[in-house]
């Protein structure tokens, strides 16, 4: 019997600057089945409250920062602990591509860079679904307020797909962190995934929360960082 999800997707990029040597795109998310939307969201928003939070933003909680203001590392700790056991017992999958924007030729390509992002993306999940066999389908929620959203949303569609997968698209729409808590799933994800491509650049060992997290639900991550 088919299967209907929703893929919560967010982005995070670095521009090039003198600080690193490497720029990029990544966009990631989660994919949770349409039935145990509501319960995840109703447990995000119980553990939100417990903490005083309006919403979670894994770049503040790190870097202890407004809404995190005198918060310590157990602290942090603590409800990223909580966030991850919510991730683990309601999505099937994480996922997230990661492209180089030193070598990405938009005139080639025909669009600007994170259209093409949210469009790979998009053919990222749509392996999960054909991995499921079921036929399912994707309703796909995407962090709004990139520059170039308005582009975003006519790139990622059924088109991008192919006939195989074609089917599997239901819709996309844009929407914030606080509208959609789920969201906020996808920006842990996209943050980790960002540091940890940084640290393993760097020779450096895998954060333990980001271990943590990968051992609630099966991810797939691909990347080009050269």
């Amino acid at each position: 019997m088919p299967l209907n999800f929703t893929a919560y997707l967010d982005e995070s990029y670095q521009t090039p600057n003198p600080k690193t040597k490497h720029d990029y795109m990544i966009v990631g998310g989660y994919l949770v089945l349409d039935e145990k939307k509501q319960e995840m969201e109703s447990q995000w928003k119980q553990v939100l409250a417990k903490y005083g939070l309006e919403f979670f933003h894994m770049v503040d909680c790190a870097h202890k920062r407004k809404q995190f203001k005198g918060w310590d590392a157990e602290k942090c700790e603590s409800i990223l602990v909580e966030l991850f056991a919510i991730i683990g017992a309601h999505a099937s999958f994480g996922g997230a591509i990661c492209l180089p924007l030193h070598r990405f030729d938009s005139a080639k390509v025909g669009v600007d860079f994170y259209s093409h992002s949210l469009a790979m993306a998009q053919v990222l999940f749509s392996f999960y679904r054909e991995a499921d066999s079921t036929g399912s389908r994707i309703l796909y929620v995407i962090e709004s307020g990139h520059k170039s959203q308005a582009s975003g949303g006519q790139h990622i569609n059924s088109d991008s797909l192919g006939v195989a997968r074609a089917n599997s698209y239901t819709g996309h729409r844009f929407a914030g962190k606080v509208a959609e808590p789920l969201l906020q799933a996808a920006d842990i994800l996209v943050w980790q995934f960002a540091k940890d491509l940084k640290r393993t650049i760097a020779g450096q060992e895998r954060r333990k929360d980001f271990r943590e997290l990968l051992s609630k639900v099966n991810h797939l991550f691909l990347h080009e960082m050269h």
